[in-house]
């Protein structure tokens, strides 16, 4: 690290390393002078090891945000619904990361869905969201809920029903 020749006259770099000759402060990879920032090494900025952005490849600077293993720029780490930057409050979705705005809400409660939901009709609900519209038991994705203009049915209210409907058409 430098040339070792006592510093007569001249520029000079006083770092955290030491007093130096402005041209022989160099960059311990690429041995190029250092003429602003580095990293310890000491290391110049182009040679300090920076993730890249798995969005644009672009190498991260001083922010970036780590989501799964993956580094992004803060700009780079957007909505898939709604394209605008998240920050660091958003859900993982079959798609992609989405701010809580664009969350798909509970069909039953209107809450974003996080965690195990259940998909009925093209429609998503919470595991003790989807109920029957008459009796509000808790009906379970293993059955195959009838629906109605107001909602679903569960096995024993369909049953009530079928047998009022059977009633009125003898």
């Amino acid at each position: 690290l430098g040339c070792k020749k006592k510093i007569m006259s001249g520029a000079v770099s006083n770092t955290k390393e030491g007093s130096f000759h402005a041209a022989c402060f160099c960059c311990k990879k690429c041995r190029r002078p250092i003429k602003g920032p580095y990293a310890p090494g000491p290391l110049c900025d182009a040679c300090v090891d920076r993730p890249a952005c798995v969005q644009c490849s672009k190498p991260i600077g001083t922010q970036g945000i780590t989501v799964g293993g993956k580094t992004y720029h803060p700009e780079c780490f957007v909505c898939t619904g709604c394209k605008k930057p998240i920050g660091s409050s958003f859900l993982a979705g079959k798609t992609g990361f989405m701010c809580h705005s664009c969350s798909p809400k509970c069909a039953g409660c209107g809450q974003v869905l996080e965690g195990g939901y259940i998909s009925v009709d093209g429609k998503e609900f919470h595991q003790g969201c989807l109920k029957c519209s008459e009796c509000k038991a808790q009906l379970q994705d293993k059955l195959l809920p009838n629906a109605t203009r107001t909602g679903y049915l569960c096995v024993g209210c369909t049953r009530k029903h079928v047998a009022k409907k059977e009633a009125v058409e003898e």
